[in-house]
């Protein structure tokens, strides 16, 4: 950070002091001063970078995401998405906003528990899909694991689902889904079609496919090739 006493602002006046205010760098051309009002507050005001105030409404936190976007988390309020010029581009909606992956920014959504899935096209217009449960762990550059009620699921990005959100655990192996319930282990292939029950005890990959161990007195193993 940049510790800074110059250019004050009417926040700084009334809450900043030597000790609790820093500036940071936002954009190329926009820096910002992280005001701490207390031990549990906190404000943020905008400058442009010869020191001139950035007046808009009052923002808790600020940071890039990425393609020229920045997450915004309004004064006790959500966090949405400005542009550059700091237009909002997506009001104040959501509880936590991760920044871009595989081209894909996440906007979590708590009260019913989905997520938006913010692309930005060639024009810089942005593109929103909604899936089920939070989704910010990707499986694949296309696919996302989705979490519910400490279940998981998967979608792809372009909003469809392709595994419910009825399992403990997803991966992906070979090209393939292993599925976790229930501590048994299962086989899906990534259209989400079931190619094997969660039946089984433990399942490793071997050379050309995979071995499944069921266990009863004692273990056996089923070798498939896929």
């Amino acid at each position: 950070f940049i510790y800074h006493k110059k250019q004050a602002s009417l926040l700084y006046e009334q809450y900043g002091d030597d000790e609790d205010t820093y500036v940071y760098k936002l954009t190329e051309d926009i820096y910002y001063m992280q005001i701490n009002c207390s031990d549990y507050m906190s404000l943020v005001q905008l400058y442009k970078s010869d020191g001139t105030v950035i007046n808009m409404s009052a923002l808790e936190d600020v940071c890039p995401i990425g393609n020229d976007l920045i997450a915004a988390k309004e004064f006790c309020g959500n966090w949405g998405i400005l542009d550059k010029d700091l237009n909002w581009k997506v009001g104040p909606i959501y509880d936590e906003i991760y920044e871009f992956r595989n081209g894909f920014a996440s906007g979590l959504i708590r009260e019913n528990y989905t997520t938006d899935l913010i692309s930005v096209d060639e024009n810089g217009d942005l593109h929103i899909v909604n899936v089920e449960g939070y989704a910010v762990d990707y499986l694949t550059p296309d696919i996302i694991r989705t979490t519910k009620n400490n279940k998981c699921g998967a979608y792809n990005t372009k909003g469809e689902k392709i595994l419910d959100i009825v399992y403990d655990d997803i991966n992906v192996l070979r090209n393939h889904f292993v599925l976790k319930k229930l501590n048994l282990y299962g086989i899906a292939d990534m259209t989400g079609k079931i190619l094997y029950e969660c039946k089984y005890f433990q399942i490793y990959k071997t050379e050309k496919g995979f071995k499944l161990v069921t266990r009863q007195i004692i273990d056996t193993e089923q070798d498939i090739t896929v």
